[in-house]
């Protein structure tokens, strides 16, 4: 196998230093072997090119695993990570490795194939953040996160990852809920032995 170089004067892989994304890349054969890592703040789009690429190119037989440590970020952000790790050619597994909570978990159930590490902690909770200028934009761009959050959690609901009771909790009584990773691993072998699909 062949280690990628993104620079030829430096050895190390590609880092997006914003907030750690760091990529590797190892070539066997015709497909490719990548693991990114998410680490801190999810922040703006620019700091993600690496990674979007990566999933954008991946072509059927390519494997990329996305490792996440995150307290969460930018939504926006996290929604383009998304759709890219959804619409990828490649076969994407995401594992929850330390914090892995609001953006960050949504981020990380849409793999297709998940995994929660033992010490890890899985959170999720309505979007909250500030907002400045016109009250009607402010309204409205509320309003388009409640749907999207409302969609994210009905997918995580239609995958088996949290129960309709926990969902209300988080939508309706707008309480963070917290897994941790042992409890999550356990809802996933759940699934698998239950022969339903992620």
């Amino acid at each position: 196998m062949a280690q990628i170089r993104f620079n030829e004067d430096n050895p190390l892989p590609k880092q997006d230093t914003a907030h750690s994304v760091l990529v590797t890349s190892t070539i066997s054969g015709t497909n490719t072997y990548t693991v990114a890592t998410i680490h801190g703040i999810v922040g703006p789009s620019r700091t993600l090119q690496t990674l979007l690429a990566v999933l954008t190119n991946a072509t059927k037989g390519d494997k990329v695993d996305i490792i996440i440590d995150s307290p969460g970020g930018h939504v926006s952000t996290g929604i383009i990570i998304m759709n890219a790790i959804m619409q990828s050619s490649a076969s994407v597994k995401t594992i929850a490795q330390g914090d892995c909570a609001s953006i960050a978990c949504c981020i990380w159930s849409v793999g297709d194939e998940l995994e929660a590490q033992d010490w890890s902690e899985i959170m999720v909770h309505m979007s909250s953040h500030g907002a400045r200028g016109n009250s009607k934009a402010i309204e409205l761009d509320a309003q388009q996160i409640i749907r999207f959050m409302e969609f994210i959690f009905e997918y995580q609901k239609n995958r088996g990852l949290f129960t309709e009771e926990e969902i209300d909790r988080v939508c309706n009584n707008k309480l963070d809920l917290y897994l941790t990773g042992t409890e999550m691993q356990e809802r996933l072998k759940s699934i698998k032995s239950s022969g339903k699909e992620l």
